[in-house]
């Protein structure tokens, strides 16, 4: 038998010489809601607007969708014409998955979808015969488009059990855009997740695209996150942003920050671009990518790894902004083979510097930065000024070293000059300095060196920035005229330099180069 809709669907009940039904569609024929239908006569389930449909006036008896794979929301009355409101329909498939005994997919063929009110995906976390996990899917971010128009979030996963984690789904092939409330709520929120992939999703002009709370284990793939205020934000109290992988993503005019990652413990970010964020002062945090470690004490290393992403016009602070040193253990930055390029668009719209790492005072939290084979340059007649230095490192107590061994920096007046221990010649320390004899003034210094203090005549001493805690290569020194150099110290903060003429005698001479090396601390 063939009926029109479900409507007709409702008012026809089954007999045992008619089991099975064929509706042409929900609406009407062709619309995408119809289906195959078989008469349960002994059934008095729920009526659950997609799956299972209740006769009227006949108590005992439902018509069941016959099925399998994913769960098509026009199954349940959705309509992508943008301006019909699937709040009810998403709502009744996610229920229906949310009480499957595996959970399963949600499918959003093409089309603009309405949505007025947020959907949640409530997932249950029990024992390994009753987990139910539900992962969404569209049919590509350029045909299926979902328009929200509320302030919350527009799609909420989580589980119903408090602190347990939701594991093994994905959300996938679909754009979420705001048409109303622009740069309000939460396009995509995830709270206690582990295991999951999210792929080819596109998030537009939310106060976040994507936010995630105590979440681990997750891989996003050729994700956009465009024109919001803060396009990822991850944090988690109980669950820090653990082992997070992003492939190939796209951060692009976000006003505030293009991600920010609050207490993580790894973080990969392999390939794609992070460009024009950051020209709308809203916080001091501003610009392309924000990594903090946090201040909660951790057992390991605590690291982050950016390999292959191009970064261009973006503002604030810097492109990539890194906070360690705070108790957090051991922390380790590395940025390979990437691309760094100030594009001057306005006055606000580039940004101070392209790497800055802002160290807290613990010295028992010792960080690594690491900068190799990067470019960095500025284009669109961009005016360069050596207050905008290309990397900038602050410490206010935490020992590190730095690396920047084989990237190339396209003017002079931009290039780092980083106080603290360097890794220079395939990645020995290298600390040099240049000073005058006549009053110990520093006239050029690379790495290691605080202060210079003349203590008389040919006697000088050399205060470190920080302290070397492993042994090192003896002290390479000489003068630019005859004169006996030698050294006395610890070899820890400071180092005493003598300059004396041929007879013995203290001399001061024009300038003194001094060049040190050794093991790591």
């Amino acid at each position: 038998m063939v009926i029109l809709t479900i409507n007709d669907l409702k008012i026809n009940s089954g007999t045992s010489a008619n089991n099975y039904i064929t509706v042409l569609g929900y609406y009407e024929s062709g619309d995408g809601g119809g289906g195959n239908f078989y008469w349960a006569g002994n059934s008095m389930e729920a009526d659950n607007g997609g799956t299972i449909f209740k006769v009227s006036n006949v108590s005992q008896g439902r018509w069941k969708r016959i099925y399998s794979g994913e769960v098509n929301v026009k199954w349940f009355g959705a309509i992508g014409n943008n301006s019909f409101d699937n709040y009810a329909a998403f709502s009744a498939a996610s229920t229906f998955l949310s009480n499957s005994p595996y959970g399963g997919t949600m499918y959003i063929p093409e089309g603009k979808y309405l949505l007025e009110t947020g959907i949640e995906f409530n997932q249950l976390v029990g024992d390994e015969s009753a987990i139910r996990r539900i992962s969404v899917n569209g049919s590509g971010p350029g045909s299926t488009e979902i328009i929200y128009n509320g302030v919350g979030n527009a799609f909420r996963f989580y589980s119903q059990y408090a602190g347990a984690v939701v594991q093994n789904y994905s959300i996938s092939n679909f754009k979420l855009i705001k048409d109303k409330n622009l740069h309000k709520g939460i396009g995509i929120k995830i709270e206690y997740s582990a295991f999951m992939e999210m792929h080819n999703i596109k998030v537009e002009l939310f106060q976040q695209g994507l936010m995630t709370d105590n979440f681990l284990g997750a891989a996003f793939y050729s994700c956009i996150f465009n024109r919001n205020n803060y396009g990822v934000v991850m944090q988690g109290e109980f669950l820090p942003p653990n082992d997070v992988n992003l492939y190939s993503c796209t951060f692009s005019s976000n006003r505030t920050l293009a991600l920010y990652v609050s207490g993580g413990v790894l973080l990969n970010i392999f390939g794609g671009d992070v460009e024009g964020n950051g020209w709308y002062p809203t916080a001091i945090r501003q610009g392309g990518v924000v990594i903090d470690t946090g201040t909660t004490g951790i057992g390991g290393t605590v690291s982050a790894n950016i390999h292959g992403v191009y970064f261009e016009g973006n503002g604030g602070l810097a492109d990539v902004m890194y906070y360690a040193g705070n108790g957090a253990g051991l922390s380790i930055l590395n940025i390979y083979g990437s691309t760094f390029n100030r594009l001057n668009l306005s006055i606000d719209r580039f940004v101070i510097n392209n790497i800055t790492a802002q160290l807290g005072n613990h010295s028992n939290s010792p960080v690594k930065i690491n900068v190799r084979d990067c470019g960095f340059s500025g284009f669109n007649d961009y005016i360069s000024d050596e207050t905008r230095k290309y990397i900038s490192i602050n410490s206010t107590g935490a020992k590190f070293t730095f690396s920047d061994e084989g990237s190339i920096y396209a003017d002079p007046k931009e290039i780092p000059k980083i106080k603290g221990i360097t890794l220079k010649d395939k990645n020995k320390i290298s600390t040099g300095v240049v000073f005058r004899g006549s009053d110990g003034s520093i006239i050029n210094s690379i790495g290691n060196v605080s202060n210079i203090f003349k203590n008389g005549i040919g006697d000088y001493t050399i205060v470190f920035e920080q302290e070397f805690l492993t042994p090192w290569y003896l002290p390479s020194l000489c003068s630019n005229e005859p004169a006996v150099l030698y050294t006395f110290a610890n070899f820890v903060n400071q180092l005493r330099i003598k300059s004396e003429d041929n007879h013995g005698n203290p001399k001061d001479v024009a300038a003194i180069y001094l060049t040190i090396s050794g093991g790591d601390f």
